[in-house]
């Protein structure tokens, strides 16, 4: 059976006008507006230099991509505090959540439960999707304060030509404060609805002999909600309300040290969450129901400058992975997954001329731990650990052909010893037609290889390995416009094409009616992406941007699952007599078929952020609401679970205190 497949499409409601007005209706008070201390302007945030799309520093403009950049303005403005917030805000990017993990679509593909296996993430240019699943987290399993989040560099489209597995349609780098940005203590405290704690520290400071050091720190309890699944209304299981069975539980620091030509970073995240759901069918309204995540690495690295046009740059790292999951049936079913892997990468940047840079690149990692273990309190049912080693290989040159057109043309080599080798090709054209607008045709490929788990899972009369998954692969076609209209106006259109082989997919084998993952599908995709981007002198700034996506399977021409074919997304920040700033987001997408195929509603979502300028200097406040008008709306479910789509959170609020020292 084919699980990508869905069928209609939607049309957008005339309710869209009105969200519009009632985000941008705070306009109205931007002639009271004044600027605000260390307001950046659209010009500084567009020759941001960024260097994840090149390995290389470039600005967004020179990039041979579509590129997004968040700033910590834009996070302490709208009060984000997960990733999946973040990329919920930018164009083609779409959120998904079961009430146990969040999941982040992009470009209208976002497979139910894929573990976020198709986007890489990375903290500080540290790839942290780990290697039993190849999940990467992006909601509260990612136990980083945001705060201290210098900015956030979004790369649309392929990256494995440089980035290898997973970095199928966005590499996602987070890039955090030094301690000369911090320099001082940033403390804060939260309360708010579903029993909400939470607290971080921010440490950093820059020493007299080049020394920088900063360290963050996080820890949170949420309670969460009692919650109603109407499949389960019965009164065998509680009349379908899963009482006190939504807790949240995180903490994580992230630590790094610079000094001259050398760097030391370190991470650790833990989330323990409850399951509300009974997914997998377990026991409904059971408080054993729980997954706990955890996540940390260690990265050393040294750039040497030979000379002016040579640098040598060099990453040694060791990462960690844990994942236990509590799942009560007559008795409880626990599964513990452990990874641990080291590496190095050693590469070269050189300006041969004045007009082309040429990077090489060589990168080995040993997973000496890939290892799943499950057993109940009758028996154990499985133990293994299958490790593997990776060598890569890649090439990306730069030619100047022209002052205003360049031609970007990269290649990498993946070897892994479990699933064999891959080649990513990407080639890319930047033409500036003035001195505001650009144009770049982009064309690249990707891959993902066979996760551990899709590989090597089996459980007795009911799932078997396949030894024969080969990697998915997706070839994309971009065009992108970029226009800046004048000193405070900035837009973009980009036009996508991408088409997916091999894609992995869990089924049912007729012949042992045994589920076993399959290179099962292929899916094709064509979109737009479009937006402005405004930042005046006032202090009123915002973003507005509109998203299409066609995504469907390549054989039977149906839409995709959990796909919204719109999304219409408006950001406003405007500063209030002087002491205020208020921040709206308003978001519209239509509906989302699910893997039942049946249909969730389209849904409009506010949210609004009301914060203080630094009182005295060392004090602020902020409130943000969520869902301001309590709407009610789900997400499609995955196959593990009963319900077709999962309902999300109504209106709740988080107030804030901040100390700045």
């Amino acid at each position: 059976m084919k699980f990508l497949t869905i069928r209609k499409q939607t049309k957008i409601p005339v309710s869209i006008v009105l969200g519009l007005c009632i985000v941008f209706m705070s306009m109205l008070t931007a002639q009271e507006a004044k600027k605000e201390q260390q307001e950046i302007s659209l010009e500084d945030l567009l020759n941001t230099k960024i260097d994840t799309a090149a390995k290389y520093e470039q600005t967004a403009r020179e990039a041979a991509a579509s590129v997004a950049i968040i700033t910590s303005e834009d996070i302490d403005r709208f009060g984000w505090l997960t990733l999946s917030e973040v990329l919920y805000s930018l164009q083609g990017f779409f959120i998904s959540n079961d009430r146990n993990y969040e999941y982040s679509g992009v470009r209208g593909f976002g497979r139910p439960t894929d573990y976020n296996n198709r986007v890489l993430v990375q903290i500080n240019g540290h790839s942290i999707n780990e290697n039993v699943y190849g999940s990467t987290p992006v909601g509260t399993d990612l136990s980083l304060d945001l705060n201290s989040v210098q900015r956030i560099e979004v790369v649309f489209g392929p990256g494995s030509a440089l980035y290898g597995t997973g970095a199928m349609f966005a590499v996602v780098n987070v890039i955090t404060k030094k301690g000369d940005e911090i320099d001082g203590f940033h403390l804060s405290a939260e309360t708010g609805s579903f029993g909400r704690l939470r607290t971080s520290l921010s440490l950093g400071k820059r020493f007299d002999n080049g020394l920088d050091l900063a360290f963050t720190g996080l820890w949170a309890d949420v309670s969460g909600q009692d919650l109603y699944f109407q499949e389960f209304d019965d009164p065998a299981t509680n009349n379908g309300i899963a009482e006190s069975l939504d807790g949240d539980k995180y903490y994580g620091f992230n630590s790094t040290l610079k000094y001259k030509n050398f760097s030391l970073q370190g991470s650790f995240w833990s989330r323990k969450k409850q399951i509300p759901t009974a997914s997998y069918d377990m026991n409904f309204n059971d408080n054993r129901a729980a997954t706990l995540d955890e996540l940390g690495f260690i990265e050393m690295k040294y750039k040497l400058d030979l000379n002016s046009k040579i640098s040598l740059n060099f990453s040694g790292y060791f990462n960690n992975y844990y994942y236990k999951g509590w799942y009560p049936y007559d008795s409880v079913w626990i599964d513990l997954s452990k990874g641990k892997w080291i590496g190095s990468e050693f590469q070269l940047n050189w300006e041969t001329r004045a007009n082309n840079k040429l990077v090489l690149g060589i990168e080995y990692q040993y997973h000496f731990r890939a290892s799943y273990k499950a057993w109940d309190d009758t028996e154990e049912y499985f133990d293994f650990n299958y490790p593997y080693h990776a060598f890569s290989f890649y090439l990306q040159d730069e030619y100047q052909a022209l002052k205003n057109l360049s031609f970007i043309l990269g290649i990498r080599y993946d070897y892994y010893s479990d699933v064999g080798d891959s080649f990513s090709p990407r080639i890319a054209a930047v033409y500036n037609i003035s001195d505001s607008s650009t144009v770049k045709l982009l064309l690249g490929s990707a891959f993902r290889k066979p996760s551990i788990f899709e590989t090597y899972y089996e459980e007795p009369d009911w799932q078997k390995i396949n030894l024969n998954l080969a990697p998915e692969k997706i070839r994309t076609v971009e065009l992108v416009w970029q226009h800046k209209l004048n000193r405070n106006l900035f837009g973009f259109v980009s036009l996508f094409n991408y088409r997916m082989t091999d894609l992995i997919d869990l089924w049912i084998d007729p012949e042992d009616e045994l589920f076993q993952y399959i290179n099962l599908n292929k899916a094709k995709a064509n979109g737009i992406e479009t937006g402005l981007n405004f930042r005046l002198d006032e202090g009123l700034m915002g973003t507005l941007s509109y998203s299409f996506q066609n995504a469907k399977d390549f054989d039977s021409k149906q839409k995709l699952s959990n796909s919204p074919n719109h999304m219409l997304k408006a950001k406003l920040s405007v500063p209030v007599l002087n002491y205020f700033r208020f921040s709206a987001q308003f978001f519209y997408e239509t509906s989302r078929f699910t893997v039942y195929e049946t249909q969730t509603k389209s849904h409009i979502l506010t949210h609004v952020n009301l914060t203080t300028i630094p009182l005295f200097n060392h004090f602020k406040l902020s409130f943000l609401v969520r869902n301001l008008f309590n709407t009610t709306y789900a997400y499609p479910a995955g196959l593990e679970h009963w319900q077709e789509a999962i309902i999300q959170d109504g209106r709740n609020f988080i107030l804030r205190m901040e100390f700045l020292f």
